[in-house]
């Protein structure tokens, strides 16, 4: 009997409680060690290697019936990452305080590629905002408006 990794992981028993349990044990462990095989040797370097596995968050999408996604976890479609950016940018400017601060509870990986275009400056650190660049503030308002905005307003 041929068995894959994913029904092996299935075996083990998951010790966690179950109150904030999101995600089911067997994928989270499937892709730790596809991780690990790619040269991953802690938790970030981990969570780095989801690109490279192929996708944006799997384990997520089980969850979910539409994620683009098929059984392997393969992508069905191809995420266009610059799209991702836009839209995170356009919420920066709705949850926008101090004028130039808004809350960074945003993908790290969406907010390291808005740093490295200008559009923000650099996220990590201890506080629970971020602070946009004049670039960043004038483009998450036309951002906000193009994609959030009412026709004719």
């Amino acid at each position: 009997m041929q068995s894959t990794l994913l029904s092996l992981f299935s075996e083990v028993s998951d010790p966690r409680r179950g109150q904030g349990k999101m995600y089911s044990l067997p994928p989270i462990l499937l892709f730790t060690v596809l991780a690990m095989l790619a040269g991953a040797v802690s938790y970030r370097q981990v969570h780095g290697k989801r690109r490279l596995i192929g996708t944006v968050d799997v384990v997520r999408c089980r969850r979910r019936r539409s994620c683009g996604r098929d059984l392997s976890g393969a992508a069905v479609v191809e995420i266009d990452t610059g799209k991702i950016d836009d839209a995170v940018l356009a919420l920066l400017h709705l949850t926008l305080h101090d004028k130039i601060r808004a809350w960074k509870g945003h993908d790290w990986d969406v907010l390291d590629r808005l740093y490295r275009k200008g559009m923000i400056y650099d996220p990590v650190g201890k506080a629970k905002s971020v602070v946009l660049t004049d670039e960043g503030l004038a483009a998450s308002e036309r951002l906000f408006r193009e994609l959030f905005g009412k026709p004719g307003t």
